[in-house]
């Protein structure tokens, strides 16, 4: 009896294995696939870009133990947009993307060849764990990612941080979920393309334009860019926190006027201009406050003169140094007044003026949106006021003093 019941053990045992690895023959094996690689196909799709890069070449690989594998996972053709689309498979995991081609340079509109040699790269945590696939941009911002964690293992965590400091300094929400698109202001334009999408179009424009500004008459290459991408790097590299130099975010600000100059194919796109110009720097809100007005009299307005301390500046549309919209607004109980502003960078010095007919009795009556260079500590006392004068709605003058905040 023994025997039998040890027997009839030994044969359930023998099905089961055989259950698990698909072993047993008779449609009972059922084959267990190895983790992460059960499902659906992984697909991913996007962009390959520095202008289009079409005809181009992307070729993905799986990553490995913290290492770009050897061997490719497939290679696909981009279209005449540079887009691409490719089934790797069962394989869910980290991959990293590398772009060749040919793409119109922006600046030169010469045709710049990317050697295979010497690709755009691309690293993407996590693909195969999207419902309907991936979207994976692969840029000169995505290379310059990628160019932070040489010489680290590439996990989730290292991609997402490199991808998302990238993404931050250029104004960024997602440097590799969003697709650029073709520099072409018809394009740029349509209602189907993003703010989001026109600022990265953009932004790879300037680089080319810093390419060309540095260059001088020489043809347009690829070399020439990825040189700036390793001064960003070199910048980057200083610490965890350090954003741009300020040398290098003058060249993309300066790049960056030319590309979105009033004569300029890109211009009009102001709402993305006005991000870039911000590259690499923070922003605070300075509060500006008036005292109190003496009983029986109301603030009608006021005039003054803000000094910014080094490595901050305020947005403006040219050379003349208008104000972009926003930077300057009313506040507290002078919303309803009219206010202006001018700034010089050299000086950085901000003239401004409120005007309010209705008066009012005095508190906060402005805000005004301060860009910081990173490395640079700010606090509302580095602002100094100067030349202010307050009057009231009969135009004389009330002894009131204002302050930042």
């Amino acid at each position: 009896m023994l025997k039998s019941v040890k027997k009839i053990i030994l044969v359930v045992m023998s099905c089961m294995v055989g259950l698990m690895t698909g072993c047993g023959g008779g449609g009972l094996g059922v084959a267990v696939p190895a983790p992460g690689n059960g499902g659906a196909n992984t697909i991913v799709s996007g962009t390959a870009s520095k202008g289009i890069i079409y005809p181009g070449t992307v070729t993905i690989f799986a990553v490995e133990a913290g290492v770009k594998s050897s061997t490719p996972l497939t290679a696909v053709q981009t279209d005449q947009n540079g887009k691409f689309t490719a089934d790797l498979g069962k394989y869910k995991g980290a991959i990293v993307i590398e772009a060749a081609g040919q793409y119109t340079d922006e600046a030169t509109a010469h045709i710049v060849t990317i050697d295979a040699a010497n690709p755009l790269h691309a690293a993407i945590n996590d693909v195969g764990s999207e419902t309907g696939g991936k979207t994976c941009a692969v840029t000169p911002l995505t290379d310059l990612a990628y160019s932070l964690m040489s010489g680290s293992p590439l996990t989730n965590e290292s991609i997402g941080t490199a991808n998302t400091r990238v993404a931050d300094i250029f104004k960024l929400t997602d440097i590799t979920g969003t697709e650029p698109v073709r520099p072409e202001a018809a394009v740029l334009s349509a209602s189907s393309v993003t703010d989001e999408q026109r600022v990265y179009t953009i932004a790879l424009a300037t680089l080319s334009q810093m390419a060309k500004d540095s260059g001088g008459s020489a043809p347009a290459t690829f070399d020439q860019v990825k040189g700036i991408l390793g001064n960003f790097k070199d910048d980057l590299a200083a610490s965890p926190s350090a954003g741009l130099a300020p040398a290098n975010t003058s060249a993309f600000t300066a790049a960056l006027g030319t590309v979105t100059a009033p004569s300029a194919t890109l211009s009009g796109f102001d709402n993305a201009s006005s991000k870039l110009q911000n590259v690499s720097r923070t922003e605070i809100k300075l509060i500006l406050s008036a005292g109190t007005a003496p009983a029986g009299f109301l603030i009608g307005g006021i005039q003054g003169t803000i000094t910014l301390p080094q490595g901050t500046s305020v947005r403006i549309d040219g050379a003349a140094g208008a104000l972009h919209g926003g930077v300057l607004d009313t506040s507290g109980n002078a919303k309803s007044s009219l206010i202006s502003g001018k700034y010089s960078g050299t000086s950085r010095t901000l003239d401004f003026a409120l005007v309010n007919a209705s008066g009012f009795t005095g508190g906060d009556f402005a805000t005004l949106l301060i860009d910081i260079q990173a490395g640079v500590s700010v606090t509302a006392s580095d602002f100094k006021l100067s030349g202010s004068k307050v009057i009231d709605t009969a135009g004389d003058n009330l002894s009131i003093a204002i302050a930042a905040k």
